[in-house]
């Protein structure tokens, strides 16, 4: 039938782009039915007609030119919140895995961190035996964090569908 150029740019026929309705309906005694649409029970209980938005959220985690990095942890204690685990500020923290990323099938809303990320302090000054592989030592240095983490800033709550971890050309995760 009809196809715009920009379909074609972004390869519109290859991926998933909904569901079409092919319908007929002609008028039995001349009157205007121009809005009218006829819908199958079935096809609606089938999910016809839903709307799915996906939508990308991503953070790096850096490595600094002193040898330090950003880091990722787990979700903080309930013990460091007045109301323990019913506190407003760990409920935000409910999505958010050992490693602290955000687990599959979560619910997140306005507010919630989806990545507990913390990055160091100082960048600039560059310490002696700070790196991943010898940071365990008992000369190494105590680095300090600040916490930047990534929260979902969406209006409506949504449930995480995939999480990958990669790494780019400068093997920063």
């Amino acid at each position: 039938m009809v196809k715009s150029r920009t379909l074609d740019l972004v390869n519109f026929d290859k991926i998933p782009g909904g569901q079409n309705a092919c319908i007929a309906v002609m008028s039995y005694s001349g009157y205007d039915i121009e809005d009218a649409i006829i819908l199958n029970k079935a096809a609606i209980d089938r999910g016809f007609g839903r709307c799915m938005v996906l939508r990308k959220h991503q953070s790096s985690v850096r490595r600094y030119a002193n040898g330090t990095q950003d880091i990722t942890c787990g979700p903080p204690s309930e013990s460091n919140f007045i109301d323990g685990a019913e506190d407003r500020r760990f409920q935000r923290y409910k999505a958010v895995g050992e490693d602290g990323i955000c687990l599959v099938g979560e619910e997140m809303k306005q507010g919630s961190i989806m990545i507990n990320k913390q990055s160091p302090t100082d960048t600039t000054t560059t310490f002696a035996g700070v790196g991943f592989a010898m940071s365990n030592g008992p000369t190494a240095p105590q680095v300090e964090y600040k916490p930047t983490p990534l929260s979902y800033g969406g209006s409506a709550p949504s449930y995480v569908d995939k999480v990958i971890v990669t790494s780019n050309e400068h093997e920063n995760f």
